[in-house]
């Protein structure tokens, strides 16, 4: 039996947190011994059954950095191999046989500013420092290439492995609760915040030739007010509605005519899997990283631009009136947890040989 800790920021309810949860899920279908480890006290996710939960309740960087290593560093020959989500604290993990997750391109996070000739080169030498000489699984290739490219990281030390979907829970969840709506609606599932680009979302919305359907914004996030705003300012405030966050999506998505993603920085897009999974189809940003490689072939007429309001219309009418019904060129059968999960332990195998 594989022993395997797991290190992560919190159980909040954002994308990393439910990729990892996915993760120690499927782990556990191959009868690994899994203890998830909590840097912050923010339970929006439950533990799936089976895990040991251990939250070390640090509400700093410098108390997480500390409890990490005192938490670990007298249990750590209980573990044959440990992940390490929080990529920040992955040296402060006394664990030799160990591996980074990184889910998003790190060098998107790095924002034009006044200053720009400054700023830039401080900010990449900082994730150099914290990249660097680092095991790690990439969510995307796009995310590696970003790393070697980028940051300067060793083509080997990096192993790509994409996003995990437990597909029999996705269908069971989507199922277990009833979703109608008097109009039929396009879908976006994504944080209210700057990154996930609603405003452009929004506008898009208003440009649609179709005027048949509803905008459903799930999530939350500091962004919500000034989109209720815009989309009053727009004429469609009417049509677009703020459902909030939800633990459960999947009714939401199995029932809409489009889902929408209009992002400008990712790393392996999980509600553009998710909804393909579940057989709704999908317009997304061409951002970095992730959506172009899974919207491949004639799929790929559904990537837009970032910021393009007029394109990401346009490609939201062509969805809603016909989308390609074929989905088997997707090979999403490359992103089911026990799949992933194998490749996971395979990493394992070839860190402790």
């Amino acid at each position: 039996m594989k022993r395997i800790g797991v290190l992560l920021t919190s159980l909040a309810g954002a994308g990393a947190e439910r990729t990892i949860l996915t993760l120690c899920e499927g782990l556990l279908r191959y009868n690994c011994d899994v203890t998830l480890f909590a840097i912050r006290d923010r339970v929006e996710y439950m533990p799936p059954a089976g895990i040991k939960y251990v939250c070390l309740n640090a509400d700093t960087n410098a108390l997480a950095r500390q409890r990490v290593k005192s938490t670990l560093s007298p249990i750590k020959d209980e573990f044959d191999f440990f992940i390490v989500s929080s990529t920040k604290f992955f040296d402060y993990v006394p664990i030799e046989n160990k591996v980074g997750t990184v889910h998003i391109t790190p060098t998107a996070w790095i924002k034009s500013e006044c200053f720009d000739w400054y700023h830039r080169p401080r900010k990449l030498a900082r994730l150099r420092r914290k990249f660097r000489g680092k095991r790690m699984v990439a969510l995307s290739n796009g995310i590696k290439d970003d790393l070697v490219s980028s940051l300067g990281c060793k083509e080997e030390d990096i192993t790509v492995i994409p996003n995990p979907f437990d597909l029999e829970k996705m269908r069971q969840l989507a199922e277990a609760e009833d979703y109608s709506s008097e109009m039929p609606y396009i879908i976006c599932v994504a944080s209210l915040t700057a990154r996930k680009r609603h405003d452009d979302l929004i506008t898009s919305f208003a440009l649609m030739q179709d005027q048949k359907h509803d905008l459903l914004l799930v999530g939350k996030g500091p962004e919500k007010e000034r989109l209720q705003a815009l989309a009053e300012s727009l004429g469609v405030g009417h049509r677009v509605k703020f459902y909030g966050w939800t633990s459960n999506p999947y009714p939401l998505m199995k029932n809409a005519a489009l889902s929408v993603l209009t992002s400008e920085a990712e790393g392996s897009p999980r509600v553009v899997i998710e909804s393909l999974l579940l057989g709704t189809p999908v317009v997304s940003t061409d951002c970095p990283s992730g959506p172009s490689e899974i919207l491949t072939g004639k799929f790929s007429d559904y990537l837009v631009s970032i910021g393009d309001c007029d394109a990401i219309a346009t490609a939201m009418d062509a969805a809603v009136q016909a989308y390609p019904q074929d989905f088997s060129t997707l090979e999403l059968d490359r992103f089911i947890s026990t799949e992933v999960a194998k490749r996971y332990l395979e990493l394992f195998s070839d860190g402790a040989s």
